[in-house]
């Protein structure tokens, strides 16, 4: 008999990037693993979306349903999916503050629910939720929390949530089985490479920068940059390489699949990842399997689980003036070194990269999967809200979860049937999902500007909405 389980995903279903390519990986191996899979996506403001085409590869075998995240009655449709269908697990693949309406919806049908946050905790903190509290409690919710990371861990922690339901488990990448490498630095031209989303936490101006730096290094090499992908800096970088004078050296692509991002790693001789919040990067990973030099910062943690200097690829020292000078220093002195030595360094990273493979990280999900169960939060956990925050849970979040029979557990008790709370409770949950986007951006603009440390200690007024819902 099939297991069923339904997973709640996030991003564009029609883009092409590291979190749909997961979802390849993902259901291609639970499909194998005898599981019924149907994805809940995010409609946005396609028009006849049912008739769009996703340009990666999902099995005919998974089931497709297109919900609008941002209505008010997301949280009582997902009830609905739920009661209509007799799912033994979910995966709520969302480091937004939708997450919510999906945990309790799951946790109210009393389905063993994992949530699986796709970034570094820090950046999923201040840039997509309204206060550490609502995350918080999400975590909390659920059974487990996946991170992509073992360098999560202590950033977890500050927010609240215990290691002992917190899974680490990487994304896997497609390995490049061709033992040969393709030749560096052709005709004396240095190709660099950046592909994924066109967005601010990427820091492409710094690479635009380098390449500036580059031009004027009065050497007799040539240079070409290629930014694959799409997103919202598009327009932004194109005007500042056209203010450089260097927009004749780069090209601003997109490709409609994934294997045509892939083939584009044969075509150059540099990966250079500039970001400082990353997840499990799935790009760079990529390159250090086709046998690319590869490049990051030294201010971001993801890179740390994976990428060593002049051992498997190269870190470049980020500093906030100076960062695309030194950028182009260490181009140009990967260009200089000896040869075998950058061959001997590709092949490292090849073979570093092995344990990520699709059937490495298949079992570890499965394995996941299988020992997850519907678990009841315990008193001493929900303390903390008052502990860390010296406030109760607001009323309507007690009703749901409170279950006064038992002194040393809290259980859901949420009947739809029975009207066991009111309606006008449901709609104060995506009431406040919604609207939290404008106090989500007052958070992220303080936080930034105040140049927060203790990101993860809330400011009370931040989610006095909250409170007084």
């Amino acid at each position: 008999m099939k297991k069923k389980i339904i997973i709640f995903g996030s991003g564009d279903p029609f883009n092409i990037g590291g979190i749909q390519r997961s979802y390849q990986f993902l259901t291609e191996d639970l499909i194998h693993k005898n599981y019924e899979i149907t994805i809940v996506f995010n409609k946005f403001k396609y028009q006849n979306i049912e008739k769009k085409k996703i340009n990666y590869k999902l099995s005919k075998f998974v089931k497709i349903i297109f919900f609008d995240y941002s209505s008010e009655n997301l949280f009582l449709d997902t009830i609905n999916l739920l009661e209509k269908n007799d799912f033994n697990r979910s995966i709520i693949i969302q480091s937004s503050q939708f997450a919510l309406s999906f945990v309790l919806a799951c946790k109210v049908m009393k389905i063993p629910t994992i949530l699986s946050l796709r970034g570094e905790p820090k950046f999923i903190s201040i840039n997509l939720w309204p206060s550490n509290f609502m995350l918080m409690l999400t975590c909390l919710l659920a059974d487990y929390t996946h991170i992509l990371s073992k360098n999560f861990i202590n950033q977890m922690k500050l927010i609240g949530i215990k290691k002992e339901k917190i899974r680490c488990i990487s994304s896997p990448i497609e390995l490049n089985t061709n033992k040969n490498f393709t030749k560096l630095f052709c005709n004396k031209k240095i190709k660099i490479l950046y592909t994924g989303r066109v967005s601010f936490e990427k820091r492409l101006e710094i690479l635009i920068n380098g390449l500036k730096f580059l031009k004027r290094s009065n050497t007799n090499i040539s240079f070409e940059l290629s930014i694959i992908g799409d997103g919202p800096e598009v327009k932004k970088l194109k005007e500042l390489s056209k203010k450089l004078r260097i927009n004749k050296m780069i090209s601003f692509t997109f490709k409609k699949n994934s294997e045509l991002v892939y083939e584009e790693y044969f075509k150059h001789d540099v990966f250079v990842l500039p970001s400082k919040f990353e997840g499990c990067p799935m790009a760079i990973r990529e390159a250090m399997t086709c046998g690319m030099i590869v490049v990051g910062f030294n201010d971001c943690l993801a890179l740390k689980e994976f990428l060593k200097d002049n051992d498997n690829g190269f870190i470049c020292k980020y500093d906030k003036a100076h960062s695309g000078k030194n950028l182009a220093k260490l181009i140009l002195r990967i260009f200089k070194m000896n040869k075998h030595k950058l061959d001997r360094i590709r092949l490292k990273a090849k073979e570093s990269i092995k344990k990520y493979s699709p059937e490495i990280i298949g079992n570890k999900w499965n394995n996941m999967i299988e020992k997850s169960s519907y678990t009841n939060l315990k008193i001493e956990e929900i303390k903390l809200f008052k502990n860390k925050y010296g406030i109760k849970l607001p009323d309507f979040v007690n009703e749901i979860i409170l279950n006064n029979e038992f002194k040393d557990l809290i259980k859901f008790q949420i009947n739809i049937s029975n009207k066991f709370f009111d309606i006008k409770d449901i709609k104060k949950i995506n009431s406040f999902i919604l609207s939290s986007i404008k106090l989500k951006n007052e958070r992220r603009k303080l936080i930034n500007e105040k140049n927060i440390k203790n990101w993860h200690q809330d400011n009370i007024s931040l989610f006095k909405h909250f409170l007084n819902l």
